[in-house]
């Protein structure tokens, strides 16, 4: 009784804090979109402002594998766990 206890509970939390994710994603997301590390904008520095626009560009594109790679994970996760 007291593992389903915890398994509900751990669900709820789970639930929490991925609603507070996607709740806080728009207001993060354009600052975000905004960021550049350090070496890229080092390796920019002395380039043409097409280049740095295209960089900036591509940034958010490669993000979006990890991203997906981590939902797919956490779908996952919580799947195999309704099974149980």
């Amino acid at each position: 009784m007291h593992r389903l206890w915890v398994r509900r509970s751990l669900r709820a939390v789970v639930r929490k804090l991925l609603l507070l994710y996607l709740s806080m994603s728009p207001i993060a997301l354009p600052i975000a979109l905004h960021a550049q590390c350090s070496i890229c904008r080092d390796a920019t520095a002395g380039t043409s402002p097409q280049m740095r626009r295209s960089l900036r560009r591509a940034i958010p594109i490669l993000g979006i594998p990890a991203v997906l790679l981590f939902c797919g994970i956490l779908f996952i996760a919580v799947r195999r766990d309704h099974a149980e």
